[in-house]
């Protein structure tokens, strides 16, 4: 049975006989510490660059899909430049993930 790292967007989704279960989303809460950012074009579609970019990790990706569910749909494919978004801090989203 796979076990996947805090980072993970399917860490807290339950697995049986090798299966994921359906996703148990991650709840990025809002701050009042929260960012509010406008997708530059350097990152049109590509939420990973600015993951690394914010949090030193790309693997935090899928942070902005959770904290916006309103405008980001599609984690990739909604990740386009002009978009705004709220960006939580590398503090809320350690507190989030529980590291």
């Amino acid at each position: 049975m796979a076990t996947y790292a805090k980072t993970s967007p399917w860490y807290q989704t339950s697995q049986a006989n090798g299966y994921l279960d359906s996703m148990s989303p991650i709840y990025i809460p809002p701050a009042a510490d929260d960012v509010t950012y406008q997708i530059d074009p350097i990152y049109n579609f590509r939420p990973d660059r600015l993951s690394f970019e914010i949090y030193n990790t790309p693997k935090l990706w899928w942070v902005f899909a959770m904290r916006n569910p309103n405008q980001i749909q599609d984690p990739v494919f909604d990740f386009i430049a002009g978009n705004i978004i709220m960006v939580p801090t590398l503090a809320t989203v350690q507190a989030a993930l529980g590291i």
